[in-house]
């Protein structure tokens, strides 16, 4: 997928004008500079990102995470949250009508830019919209694209489709800080690196001639620690009080904190009725 945003940034904004029916000359020269500057920065930010594909169970665990982060009014933690690289590319296996959601998020001094983009067989749905951590209530500045998508007189639901952009960026941004803390911690996930394609796919693209790109991705499944998590997440939301009498050794879930200077901490899940419980609570921000 990463290959299928770069071909598409790479004919930006062209590509789109023409799927929009416009030419260069009926579009102001300000909206053209602007749109010719956020192709070089999109390029620039995927050629350095770090790929990340999330399995269903992790993908699971992290959204009730984060879901309970959002109920609990931590939101504004991410503000403290720095990624350990200057960008990174969170693609969701699991497609909601054919399309494959894809998050990128690049560091941008103290704060997170958050944008979301949807891919399919047929083509590519871009950003409309970039969610920043600079300022709580989070920043939601149009791109390029939209204000583009705005002069287009046959696009009568840009408010509608720019919301639903916004709720989805929020969405990967909140998994991003979950992958980009929880990392951290010994046991909650573990990273497999290998290639972005299939081994069948490479070698059909070497005999016909065409070798694919040596794109690498990092595989994030659950550790022992993060199976707990969603195995305890799972009992709470099916409590039974008479299986929990009877229940001996079993995890308890984690759960994030807010530190006193206002930062972030995670106390991770651990096993009860084994022995002595021994709480670890780290701090993941300042």
């Amino acid at each position: 997928m990463l290959q299928a945003l770069i071909e598409f940034y790479n004919s930006f904004p062209d590509s789109l004008l023409s799927v929009f029916g416009k030419r260069r000359s009926e579009i102001s020269p300000d909206l053209l500079d602007r749109l010719t500057q956020y192709r070089d920065v999109q390029i620039h930010n995927l050629s350095q990102a770090e790929i990340f594909q999330i399995d269903d169970e992790a993908e699971a665990m992290l959204a009730g995470l984060m879901n309970e982060m959002s109920s609990e009014a931590l939101e504004d933690t991410f503000q403290h949250v720095k990624l350990p690289f200057p960008a990174m590319i969170i693609e969701k296996r699991t497609p909601v009508l054919d399309f494959m959601g894809i998050g990128l998020l690049t560091q941008i001094d103290a704060a997170i830019e958050a944008q979301f983009h949807a891919v399919h067989t047929g083509g590519l749905m871009p950003s409309l919209t970039i969610i920043s951590t600079d300022s709580f209530p989070f920043k939601v500045t149009p791109t390029p694209t939209a204000d583009l998508a705005s002069v287009v007189s046959s696009i009568t639901n840009l408010s509608g489709g720019m919301v639903q952009d916004r709720t989805n960026a929020l969405t990967l941004l909140s998994m991003g800080v979950g992958i980009a803390t929880l990392l951290k911690y010994k046991g909650m996930l573990e990273v497999e690196k290998g290639s972005a394609y299939p081994r069948a796919e490479r070698r059909r693209a070497e005999r016909a001639g065409r070798p694919l790109p040596d794109i690498r991705v990092s595989k994030i499944s659950l550790g022992q620690a993060g199976r707990g998590q969603l195995a305890a997440m799972s009992r709470d939301r099916n409590h039974d009080p008479a299986v929990e009498g009877k229940r001996r050794a079993h995890w308890v879930r984690g759960h994030w904190m807010r530190t006193a200077a206002g930062g972030l901490s995670f106390r991770t899940p651990h096993i009860r009725g084994a022995g002595p419980v021994i709480h670890q609570e780290r701090r993941v921000t300042e």
